[in-house]
Protein backbone atom coordinates (compact mmCIF):
# COMPACT_ATOMS: atom_id res chain seq x y z
CA UNK A 1 0.00 0.00 0.00
CA UNK A 2 2.57 2.55 -1.09
CA UNK A 3 -0.15 5.18 -2.16
CA UNK A 4 -0.68 5.63 1.11
CA UNK A 5 2.64 5.90 2.63
CA UNK A 6 2.89 8.85 -0.64
CA UNK A 7 -0.18 10.96 0.47
CA UNK A 8 0.77 10.72 4.28
CA UNK A 9 3.63 12.44 3.32
CA UNK A 10 2.52 14.76 0.87
CA UNK A 11 1.17 16.04 3.80
CA UNK A 12 3.44 16.12 5.77
CA UNK A 13 2.27 13.55 8.28
CA UNK A 14 4.30 10.94 10.22
CA UNK A 15 2.98 7.22 10.37
CA UNK A 16 2.94 8.40 14.52
CA UNK A 17 0.80 11.59 13.37
CA UNK A 18 -2.00 9.21 10.93
CA UNK A 19 -2.21 6.43 13.27
CA UNK A 20 -3.77 8.66 16.00
CA UNK A 21 -5.64 10.22 13.21
CA UNK A 22 -7.29 6.44 12.60
CA UNK A 23 -7.22 5.39 16.12
CA UNK A 24 -4.84 2.51 15.58
CA UNK A 25 -1.27 1.69 16.27
CA UNK A 26 2.12 2.96 14.36
CA UNK A 27 2.93 -0.31 13.30
CA UNK A 28 -0.73 -1.17 11.61
CA UNK A 29 0.37 2.44 9.15
CA UNK A 30 3.83 0.95 8.72
CA UNK A 31 2.49 -2.57 8.13
CA UNK A 32 -0.14 -1.82 5.52
CA UNK A 33 2.58 0.72 3.45
CA UNK A 34 4.66 -1.87 3.38
CA UNK A 35 1.67 -4.52 2.28
CA UNK A 36 2.36 -7.11 5.12
CA UNK A 37 -1.23 -6.17 6.74
CA UNK A 38 -4.96 -5.48 4.54
CA UNK A 39 -7.17 -2.95 5.52
CA UNK A 40 -10.50 -3.27 6.50
CA UNK A 41 -13.11 -1.31 4.35
CA UNK A 42 -14.34 0.79 7.06
CA UNK A 43 -11.09 2.36 7.47
CA UNK A 44 -9.97 2.16 3.59
CA UNK A 45 -12.68 4.79 3.23
CA UNK A 46 -12.03 6.60 6.03
CA UNK A 47 -8.66 6.64 4.52
CA UNK A 48 -9.91 7.84 0.85
CA UNK A 49 -12.51 10.23 2.53
CA UNK A 50 -9.26 11.86 4.27
CA UNK A 51 -6.85 12.18 1.45
CA UNK A 52 -10.07 13.00 -0.98
CA UNK A 53 -8.73 10.25 -3.50
CA UNK A 54 -10.91 6.69 -4.42
CA UNK A 55 -10.88 3.90 -2.72
CA UNK A 56 -9.64 2.27 -6.59
CA UNK A 57 -6.58 4.79 -6.22
CA UNK A 58 -5.64 3.43 -2.73
CA UNK A 59 -5.95 -0.18 -4.04
CA UNK A 60 -4.00 0.61 -7.09
CA UNK A 61 -6.77 -0.25 -9.31
CA UNK A 62 -6.54 3.01 -10.96
CA UNK A 63 -3.71 5.88 -11.37
CA UNK A 64 -6.64 8.57 -11.16
CA UNK A 65 -6.50 9.68 -7.53
CA UNK A 66 -10.37 10.92 -7.61
CA UNK A 67 -13.19 9.20 -8.93
CA UNK A 68 -14.66 10.75 -12.04
CA UNK A 69 -17.87 12.76 -11.29
CA UNK A 70 -20.67 12.14 -13.51
CA UNK A 71 -23.54 14.68 -13.66
CA UNK A 72 -26.67 13.73 -12.33
CA UNK A 73 -29.48 13.21 -14.72
CA UNK A 74 -32.41 15.45 -14.06
CA UNK A 75 -35.30 13.72 -12.95
CA UNK A 76 -38.27 14.26 -15.15
CA UNK A 77 -39.58 16.50 -12.23
CA UNK A 78 -36.49 18.64 -12.00
CA UNK A 79 -36.76 18.89 -15.94
CA UNK A 80 -40.45 20.41 -16.19
CA UNK A 81 -39.39 22.74 -13.35
CA UNK A 82 -36.32 23.74 -14.73
CA UNK A 83 -38.92 24.43 -18.37
CA UNK A 84 -41.46 26.35 -16.00
CA UNK A 85 -39.34 28.32 -14.03
CA UNK A 86 -39.94 31.77 -16.63
CA UNK A 87 -43.72 31.03 -17.09
CA UNK A 88 -46.24 34.11 -16.03
CA UNK A 89 -48.71 33.46 -13.11
CA UNK A 90 -51.50 32.53 -16.10
CA UNK A 91 -49.73 29.96 -17.36
CA UNK A 92 -48.72 28.68 -14.17
CA UNK A 93 -52.62 28.12 -13.90
CA UNK A 94 -52.95 26.59 -17.04
CA UNK A 95 -50.51 24.38 -16.09
CA UNK A 96 -51.74 23.20 -12.70
CA UNK A 97 -55.21 22.76 -14.61
CA UNK A 98 -53.57 20.52 -16.93
CA UNK A 99 -51.85 18.23 -13.97
CA UNK A 100 -54.80 18.21 -12.66
CA UNK A 101 -56.42 17.39 -15.59
CA UNK A 102 -53.50 13.99 -16.41
CA UNK A 103 -53.96 13.18 -12.91
CA UNK A 104 -57.48 12.45 -13.20
CA UNK A 105 -56.93 10.72 -15.87
CA UNK A 106 -54.36 8.26 -14.82
CA UNK A 107 -57.04 7.46 -11.59
CA UNK A 108 -59.35 7.29 -14.19
CA UNK A 109 -57.53 4.16 -16.27
CA UNK A 110 -56.02 2.87 -13.24
CA UNK A 111 -59.84 2.42 -12.09
CA UNK A 112 -60.96 0.94 -15.02
CA UNK A 113 -58.22 -1.42 -15.33
CA UNK A 114 -58.82 -3.02 -12.21
CA UNK A 115 -62.34 -3.57 -13.02
CA UNK A 116 -63.80 -0.43 -11.25
CA UNK A 117 -65.58 2.76 -13.13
Amino acid sequence: MNRIAELRRKRNMSQKQFSKLLNVAQNTISQWETGQRDIDSTTLIKIAEFFNVSTDYLLCLTDIPSPLTQEKTPSYQEEVLRDIGDITPEMASEVRQFISYLKHKEESATGTASGKK
